[in-house]
């Protein structure tokens, strides 16, 4: 602005450039109209907008509620319950806290070649999947017992996998920040799930329709819409990795596990908080009472059993003396399930989930990593070192109350009178040899890379004795599983040991005893 003298002893005045400002008003009008409307509608307003309908009738008189967008994700109505693809056997029940003291392991799923990280049955009870620390996943036709397809993740491990409703997909995650969807079928790889910025530590699909819930080490849950490969939300709060999640029974609800010592309860899609729960210590595992009334939760050794209405602590359970890795409700909600790691306590432990007591302490020859219980209830999956054991209740005259093991990797048959294997390492020398099925052919191990080191014991702590050439074979004898948890071979003569996901070998392994190290 330009100021200009008139006469003496007058005021000064002002002569305003109109022009200018004519042109300036035209210019920053649209400007600041555009900026407000870009900051109102990316930043000031949450990624997700949903409204979400209660499942119960609308109270009469109230105005009608938007569509919820969910229903777009899932089917127009409530599925109908699902047929469990397994039969009833004859004098077998579903696990409950009167018969879960009689749970006997049943038969063990081979195939992984290094330990378990997760497992998983579809809604219909016809898949049972498991993944390994090495990437590798096998699924399993729970009519037959067989496998039925197998396929290597490109993450190179598996911490979390789950089937979508419908059982057409399994979603895998480990290691890296993808998702991983796999046809059920084929074992073919579909598009990737993209997103998050740390790895993904856990996947669960919500049991109504297609979306899947993710977590990450970047301390947020993702949510995707399988159906359309996109992301609908991400779910901040908080403060340190998440390393669980888990959907309510009717999939209105999801929980979230952290590092930062709490549990989320989220509304979902909406992403609404709906409560913090906190803990003593890192939260671990997280699991909904199928009914939706209670959530289980894990922080070190402790579970806390949570009245999700109350937002309260209604028992909480303290007999582990580790780590707790998983935790899995049966279909009923009657038993909780926890699995145990420390070198004094590798169990999985069933309680009473109305009582809050504990019911059994199962001792698994290997550490367990994760748990799943079978839609009908009959048997519980326990992921351990490359194999996947299955606990039931035996029926009358000791009929097993699960379908058979894949006839292609037989389990150890007790003769008559002879007591079961020790937890972990069992016979030694004569009684191993003894012990020992026989079979037409030998477990002829193949070496996958080039110089294998061989090991005077079953870890990598022990002196190296010797090293195996790429293609080079020999002979096992006997496994056992080291302190980092891999199974390791045994070779027959020099007494060395190999890691056996360093190794091809046939499923005659799988028959070989147990190695009691020295």
């Amino acid at each position: 602005m330009k100021k200009q003298k008139v006469t003496s002893g007058e005021r000064e005045v002002s002569a305003i450039n109109w022009r200018l400002l004519t042109v300036l008003a035209a210019v920053a009008v649209p400007l600041l109209v555009g900026g407000y409307w870009a900051l109102d509608t990316y930043l000031l307003k949450p990624e997700m907008q949903y409204i979400i309908e209660p499942y119960s009738s609308p109270t009469p008189g109230a105005p009608a509620a938007l569509p919820p967008t969910f229903t777009a994700l899932a089917p127009a109505a409530p599925p109908t319950p699902l047929q469990v693809a397994e039969a009833p056997r004859a004098g077998s029940a579903p696990i409950s806290p009167l018969n879960a003291p009689a749970l006997q392991p049943l038969t063990m799923l081979n195939g992984l070649s290094s330990p378990v990280g997760a497992v998983a049955y579809s809604a219909d009870g016809r898949w049972l999947a498991a993944g390994g620390l090495d990437g590798g996943v096998r699924v399993w036709d729970t009519l037959s017992g067989s496998e039925h397809v197998r396929f290597q993740s490109a993450s190179n491990r598996v911490d979390s996998l789950t089937f979508r409703t419908d059982g057409v997909l399994l979603a895998v995650a480990g290691q890296d920040n993808i998702v991983r969807l796999f046809d059920v079928a084929t074992g073919s790889e579909l598009s990737p799930l993209l997103g998050p910025s740390g790895a993904v530590t856990a996947v669960a699909f919500s049991p109504r329709g297609s979306v899947l819930a993710a977590a990450s080490d970047d301390g947020n849950v993702y949510l995707w819409d399988t159906s359309r490969n996109e992301r609908i939300g991400t779910l901040a709060g908080h403060t340190s990795y998440v390393t669980d999640v888990a959907f309510s029974g009717d999939g209105s609800m999801l929980a979230s596990a952290s590092e930062d010592d709490t549990v989320r309860l989220w509304k979902v899609p909406a992403g609404t908080v709906l409560a913090v729960l906190e803990h003593p210590a890192n939260a671990s595992a997280i699991v909904f009472q199928p009914g939706g009334a209670q959530l289980a939760s894990a922080a070190g050794s402790v579970i806390r059993l949570w009245d999700v209405g109350a937002r309260t602590v209604s028992a909480q359970l303290t007999a582990h003396s580790g780590s707790v890795t998983d935790l899995a409700y049966s279909p009923d909600g009657q038993v909780l399930a926890s699995a145990g790691a420390d070198l004094d306590d590798d169990t999985v432990r069933l309680w009473d989930a109305g009582a809050g007591r504990e019911l059994i302490a199962l001792r698994p020859s290997d550490r367990v990593n994760a748990l799943a219980f079978s839609p009908d209830g009959r048997t519980l999956a326990a992921g351990s070192a490359a194999y996947v054991g299955l606990w039931g209740v035996l029926g009358e005259g000791g009929a097993a109350a699960a379908f058979p093991g894949p006839t292609a990797a037989p389990t150890l048959t007790l003769a008559p009178g002879q007591e079961p294997l020790d937890p972990g390492y069992a016979q030694s020398g004569a009684e191993a040899e003894a012990a020992a099925p026989a079979a037409d052919q030998g477990c002829v191990l193949t070496a996958r890379y080039e110089d294998i080191n061989l090991r005077a014991g079953p870890d990598a702590s022990y002196e190296r004795v010797g090293t195996l050439a790429q293609g080079a074979t020999d002979t096992a004898e006997g496994w056992a599983t080291g302190p980092d948890g891999y199974t390791w071979w045994r070779l027959s003569g020099a007494g060395a040991w190999v890691r056996a996901d360093l190794v091809t070998f046939p499923d005659v392994c799988f028959t070989l005893p147990p190695i009691r190290s020295n």
